[in-house]
C-alpha cells in the first residue's frame, strides 16, 4: 500500500502521507482514514517474489545500491526507460 495523500491506518499501523507499507500474507486488510480527513492510496496485491526488497520514497528495488542509482537517474532524467517499438 502507498499513501498518495493524507494518512491511513491499516494492519495496526498508522501510515503517513507518501509512505509505503508492506503487509504479510492474509485474506484481507482494513484500511481507514481518520474520521475528519480523506486519504488517497494505492493498494497492490500479488504473489511473493521471494527476493530482497528495498525502497526509498516511491522507488522499489532489490538493493540500496539500486535505489541510489534510481535516484541518480531521476536527477539526470534517465529513469524512465522506453522499450523499442517493434
Amino acid at each position: 500500500m502507498f499513501t498518495i495523500e493524507g494518512e491511513a491506518a491499516a494492519g495496526g499501523m498508522n501510515i503517513p502521507a507518501k509512505t509505503a507499507a508492506l503487509f504479510g500474507e492474509g485474506e484481507s486488510v482494513t484500511i481507514e482514514a481518520p474520521e475528519d480527513r480523506e486519504a488517497r492510496i494505492i493498494f497492490l496485491s500479488g504473489r511473493p517474489l521471494r527476493e530482497p526488497v528495498a525502497w526509498g520514497g516511491p522507488v522499489v528495488m532489490n538493493t540500496g545500491e539500486e535505489i541510489r542509482e534510481a535516484f541518480l537517474e531521476m536527477r539526470n532524467d534517465s529513469f524512465i526507460k522506453h522499450a523499442p517499438v517493434a
